[in-house]
């Protein structure tokens, strides 16, 4: 059975979440004793990172299905909103790639400098891609409420800034990856539930111009 453009968005959100729930407890760990949890790459727990891992790239993956779903629909909006989809959208391949098949066979503590760079880009690109993607698109009924989901990960970037100044103990990219996780899981959602004859024909109105 071939799955509704829900059902992915569904798959997405339960990779999100996962995803997330390791972060934030990741990040709770940190906040309380200091130290990062059995999840994190400095753990002595090999099953609890290399599961950490294949959540994390199970939910990358789940995530590009999302944007490739939508990837006309987004391009159609304007230059910005294209090329910061395919920022996004490239730098979760790469991040899915490196967590479900190079990562289980790489010590994360001695990485080779290539696949190291490679994810730190991808991460990168992936995070500060992902509210100019929300941005580019926040006009667009469609694309709710991902897109303002994208978008309020400006304000959480500048609040995790501060708390590395003045609360560092409490900093953590978690609060990024968890908006970017449900951001783009949610990306579209309003479309994918409309009826079915609406959804296929995927053409709205944006400034008197016809798009899919």
């Amino acid at each position: 059975m071939k799955p509704t453009p829900r059902n992915v968005h569904h798959v997405a959100l339960a990779a999100a979440a996962g995803m997330s729930g390791i972060a934030l407890f990741d990040a709770g760990t940190a906040a309380v004793t200091s130290h990062n949890s059995v999840f994190s790459d400095e753990t002595t727990v090999p099953w609890a990172m290399h599961a950490s891992n294949v959540v994390h790239g199970l939910a990358y993956v789940a995530l590009v299905a999302v944007l490739l779903l939508h990837r006309h629909r987004i391009e159609g909006v304007n230059r910005v909103a294209r090329a910061s989809l395919w920022v996004v959208l490239c730098s979760l391949i790469v991040l899915a790639a490196g967590f479900l098949v190079f990562l289980p066979f790489l010590d994360p503590q001695d990485m080779p400098a290539a696949p190291g760079v490679a994810i730190g880009l991808a991460f990168a690109g992936m995070l500060l891609g992902a509210p100019v993607l929300g941005i580019a698109v926040r006009r667009v009924p469609e694309l709710r409420p991902g897109s303002l989901v994208l978008l309020a990960m400006i304000p959480i970037h500048a609040v995790t800034i501060l708390l590395a100044v003045t609360a560092p103990a409490v900093a953590h990219p978690a609060y990024l990856e968890t908006a970017l996780a449900f951001g783009v899981a949610l990306l579209g959602y309003r479309a994918a539930c409309a009826p079915a004859d609406t959804a296929s024909a995927g053409l709205v109105n944006v400034g008197g111009r016809r798009r899919s």
